[in-house]
């Protein structure tokens, strides 16, 4: 199992009095070392999508609703749009019990949802359970960490960064056809965030020439019949008139 001085937990906490209570259940959960804390839900995505330096990668996200500038709810939305981030835990933490925040929350894909004590054992005791839960007894999620060169520009979206930031890439890339029935429909190429413009030739196997004949209908030959030829009238059956037209004629 890893060991909890290996986990960051990130915070967005504006309020003092409740940071310093979660820094003491941290601090019994030997986690002291480990709390990242955010003011704003925008220095909270400065931290995750990692403007200007490394982007931060926690094991789990504890969020408070109520934050100045963009608040805890606008944060997650934007959390949840980051292919990057889609599978981070994310824990809320709020004094609101208002049925509107949790369809919110859970609507946009927090992972649970836990309303603030009154009483600051309470509080405390409910801290201790989240990081013994989070820290502890479940297997979290590995979540990629996209590099930030020195000598490059510090793109908005991390996803564009590893499209601008793939070096060498190797052009083209040639893919197989063991088939020769797969000609009949071209090969889809699943496609890769990282590598939207990468070209990809398909390599098709030479076949031999052979020309296509098209199957001619087989015609069964009809007997030709001569032509019939009228046999001359009998001059005694004609009468007296065609008789003459017939002579004249011969």
């Amino acid at each position: 199992m890893t060991s909890n001085l290996d986990r960051i937990v990130l915070v967005l906490e504006d309020s003092d009095e409740d940071f310093n209570t979660l820094e003491e259940a941290a601090k019994r959960a030997g986690i002291a070392g480990c709390v990242r804390r955010a003011v704003t839900g925008d220095a909270c995505l400065d931290l995750l999508q990692g403007n200007g330096h490394t982007p931060l990668r926690p094991s789990v996200v504890l969020l408070d609703l109520n934050t100045p500038g963009m608040d805890g709810r606008e944060a997650l939305v934007a959390i949840r749009a980051n292919p990057a981030l889609r599978d981070l835990p994310i824990v809320v933490l709020s004094t609101s019990a208002n049925p509107r925040d949790l369809a919110h929350c859970y609507g946009h894909g927090a992972n649970a949802y836990h309303l603030k004590p009154v009483r600051y054992t309470d509080h405390l005791q409910m801290l201790s359970e989240v990081f013994s839960y989070w820290l502890t007894s479940v297997v979290l999620p590995v979540l990629p960490v996209l590099p930030v060169p020195a000598d490059r520009g510090v793109p908005e979206d991390p996803v564009d960064a590893a499209v601008d930031w793939v070096p060498e890439l190797p052009v083209p890339v040639l893919l197989p056809l063991p088939e020769v029935a797969d000609l009949a429909v071209p090969p889809v190429v699943a496609p890769v965030p990282a590598l939207p413009l990468l070209p990809v030739v398909v390599r098709v196997p030479v076949l031999p020439l052979v020309p296509v004949l098209p199957a001619l209908p087989v015609l069964t030959p009809v007997p030709v019949r001569p032509p019939v030829v009228p046999e001359p009238p009998d001059p005694e059956m004609l009468p007296a008139c065609a008789l003459k037209v017939f002579c004249r004629a011969l």
